[in-house]
Protein backbone atom coordinates (compact mmCIF):
# COMPACT_ATOMS: atom_id res chain seq x y z
CA UNK A 1 0.00 0.00 0.00
CA UNK A 2 1.29 3.68 -1.26
CA UNK A 3 1.23 6.11 1.52
CA UNK A 4 0.51 9.44 -0.54
CA UNK A 5 1.50 12.81 0.43
CA UNK A 6 -1.67 13.20 1.53
CA UNK A 7 -1.27 10.75 4.30
CA UNK A 8 1.99 12.11 5.33
CA UNK A 9 0.98 15.21 5.78
CA UNK A 10 -2.48 14.16 8.11
CA UNK A 11 0.59 12.29 9.72
CA UNK A 12 2.67 14.93 10.44
CA UNK A 13 0.29 17.09 11.93
CA UNK A 14 -1.32 14.28 14.14
CA UNK A 15 2.48 14.26 15.42
CA UNK A 16 2.52 17.70 15.67
CA UNK A 17 -1.07 18.23 17.56
CA UNK A 18 0.64 15.40 20.29
CA UNK A 19 3.58 17.36 20.47
CA UNK A 20 1.66 21.04 21.25
CA UNK A 21 0.08 18.84 23.99
CA UNK A 22 3.17 17.48 25.48
CA UNK A 23 5.02 20.56 25.54
CA UNK A 24 1.90 22.07 26.87
CA UNK A 25 2.35 19.83 30.14
CA UNK A 26 6.25 20.19 30.45
CA UNK A 27 6.08 23.80 30.80
CA UNK A 28 4.04 26.46 33.15
CA UNK A 29 5.16 29.51 30.23
CA UNK A 30 3.79 28.74 27.08
CA UNK A 31 5.59 31.55 25.53
CA UNK A 32 8.81 30.26 24.41
CA UNK A 33 6.70 27.57 22.71
CA UNK A 34 6.84 28.39 18.73
CA UNK A 35 6.76 26.56 15.12
CA UNK A 36 10.32 25.22 15.84
CA UNK A 37 10.10 23.68 19.11
CA UNK A 38 7.18 21.79 18.05
CA UNK A 39 8.73 20.60 14.80
CA UNK A 40 11.71 19.61 16.57
CA UNK A 41 8.98 17.62 19.24
CA UNK A 42 6.85 16.05 16.67
CA UNK A 43 9.81 14.59 15.30
CA UNK A 44 11.85 13.57 17.93
CA UNK A 45 9.52 12.90 20.63
CA UNK A 46 12.34 11.88 23.51
CA UNK A 47 13.15 15.71 24.74
CA UNK A 48 16.10 14.46 26.68
CA UNK A 49 19.03 11.86 26.77
CA UNK A 50 19.86 11.76 30.74
CA UNK A 51 19.94 8.44 32.41
CA UNK A 52 16.26 8.61 33.26
CA UNK A 53 14.77 8.48 29.57
CA UNK A 54 18.11 7.75 27.81
CA UNK A 55 20.85 5.27 27.65
CA UNK A 56 21.84 4.26 31.03
CA UNK A 57 25.09 3.07 30.55
CA UNK A 58 26.46 6.53 29.30
CA UNK A 59 26.35 7.27 33.05
CA UNK A 60 26.42 4.84 35.11
CA UNK A 61 28.61 2.45 33.36
CA UNK A 62 28.00 -0.98 33.01
CA UNK A 63 25.11 -3.34 34.31
CA UNK A 64 25.43 -5.66 37.07
CA UNK A 65 24.39 -8.36 34.95
CA UNK A 66 27.09 -6.95 32.15
CA UNK A 67 30.03 -7.29 35.08
CA UNK A 68 28.79 -10.28 36.43
CA UNK A 69 29.05 -12.11 33.36
CA UNK A 70 32.50 -10.94 32.54
CA UNK A 71 33.83 -11.84 35.79
CA UNK A 72 32.53 -15.10 35.30
CA UNK A 73 34.35 -15.25 31.97
CA UNK A 74 37.70 -14.97 33.48
CA UNK A 75 36.80 -17.29 36.26
CA UNK A 76 36.13 -19.92 33.93
CA UNK A 77 39.58 -18.82 32.09
CA UNK A 78 42.02 -18.52 35.00
CA UNK A 79 40.17 -21.33 37.37
CA UNK A 80 40.95 -24.85 37.80
CA UNK A 81 38.49 -27.44 37.24
CA UNK A 82 38.21 -27.73 41.16
CA UNK A 83 37.87 -24.19 42.12
CA UNK A 84 35.65 -23.72 38.95
CA UNK A 85 32.99 -26.57 40.57
CA UNK A 86 33.65 -24.88 44.07
CA UNK A 87 32.78 -21.62 42.73
CA UNK A 88 29.68 -22.43 40.91
CA UNK A 89 27.94 -24.83 43.64
CA UNK A 90 28.60 -21.85 45.84
CA UNK A 91 27.01 -19.81 43.68
CA UNK A 92 23.61 -21.72 43.10
CA UNK A 93 24.02 -22.43 47.17
CA UNK A 94 24.00 -18.97 47.53
CA UNK A 95 21.60 -18.06 44.63
CA UNK A 96 19.20 -20.99 46.30
CA UNK A 97 19.51 -19.37 49.67
CA UNK A 98 18.01 -15.85 48.25
CA UNK A 99 14.98 -17.51 46.60
CA UNK A 100 14.18 -19.15 49.66
CA UNK A 101 14.63 -15.84 51.47
CA UNK A 102 12.11 -14.18 49.06
CA UNK A 103 9.65 -17.05 49.46
CA UNK A 104 9.99 -17.08 53.44
CA UNK A 105 9.21 -13.15 53.40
Amino acid sequence: MNRTRDFRRHQMWKHKREAMERLKQWTVDTAWIDNKQIGMSARTPKMCSYACCGNSRRYYGRTRQEIWNELDLLDEITCTDEEFTEYYEMKEWIDLENYLNQIGS
